[in-house]
């Protein structure tokens, strides 16, 4: 019975050794957020106050309606809306049909393209900006949107490996009964594997929601035109150009990653077993 005690009293001091240090990793995050939130709530005065206040008191909305009125971020928000949705469901149809052909379809070079494609994760996006704003601007596609969305549609090496590697894992049994029904390789691709493989694509879907609605570089080289801005440049504008007030900065701050976080919240039961499906595998 004492050995019993002894045991539970090591599990338990055990598990507070694992889990705290973790907490106060966790607590890290927390508080800079926390932070954010309560600062969005506070006049210019209250903010720096000493000692601070740890509570959004006295409160006000003043900084949302300067945001939402006098910046016109409302509209800032709807472009980046735009481009990211767009740019997420190009990424994941290109790269669900690369990974679908480097998995399952037979060609001359396979392996060897695809290497070559692995390769470019190598090359640095700097590299390439200038030659791909040289083609943009001889087609009179820059300050439009379609240089922000357009390479979404022509894949990705990261996309096209992750995918590859979920549909290496689909049983050859599938494949085959398909063929015997008498599918083609589009109709497997579409009504086989692309159902199977929804964590895979959520995964993908959310890294490639997370590049358009945080990409910064890119509007700020294509687009000129003040209500074509996304909310990136319009937060980088407040802060370096316009310099208003902190809190309304704040408020900026925290509507820019509340997409990011509703996406999470609803794609996260399906990262972690998207990330394990999508498997090393030759």
């Amino acid at each position: 019975m004492q050995r019993q005690i002894l045991s539970g009293k090591h599990r338990a001091l055990r598990t507070i050794a694992l889990n705290l240090p973790m907490a106060l990793i966790g607590l890290l995050f927390v508080v800079p957020f926390y932070w954010l939130v309560i600062t969005s709530f506070r006049l210019e005065g209250d903010i720096m106050v000493i000692p601070p206040r740890f509570l959004p008191y006295p409160s006000t909305l003043t900084n949302y309606v300067t945001l939402l009125s006098k910046f016109n971020f409302g509209l800032y928000f709807a472009n980046s809306f735009i481009i990211a949705v767009l740019g997420l469901i190009g990424q994941t149809f290109s790269c669900s049909m690369g990974g679908f052909v480097f998995a399952r379809l037979k060609f001359p070079l396979k392996r060897t393209l695809f290497y070559l494609l692995l390769s470019t994760m190598m090359i640095p996006g700097q590299v390439t900006l200038i030659p791909t704003f040289v083609i943009f601007n001889m087609l009179k596609l820059t300050n439009t949107f379609v240089p922000l969305i357009l390479p979404a549609y022509l894949g990705g090496a990261f996309g096209v490996f992750l995918c590859r590697q979920f549909f290496l894992t689909v049983p050859n049994e599938l494949e085959e009964a398909a063929k015997l029904d008498g599918s083609d390789s589009v109709g497997i691709y579409w009504r086989i594997f692309l159902p199977i493989a929804k964590p895979t694509l959520a995964t993908l879907a959310l890294f490639a929601f997370m590049y358009h609605w945080n990409d910064l570089l890119g509007p700020v080289i294509y687009i000129t035109d003040t209500s074509k801005r996304t909310i990136t440049v319009a937060l980088a504008m407040f802060q370096d150009t316009l310099r208003v007030s902190r809190g309304t900065i704040m408020a900026g701050a925290l509507l820019s990653i509340t997409p990011l976080l509703i996406v999470y919240v609803f794609a996260q039961q399906f990262f972690v077993s998207g990330m394990i499906t999508s498997g090393f595998k030759e």
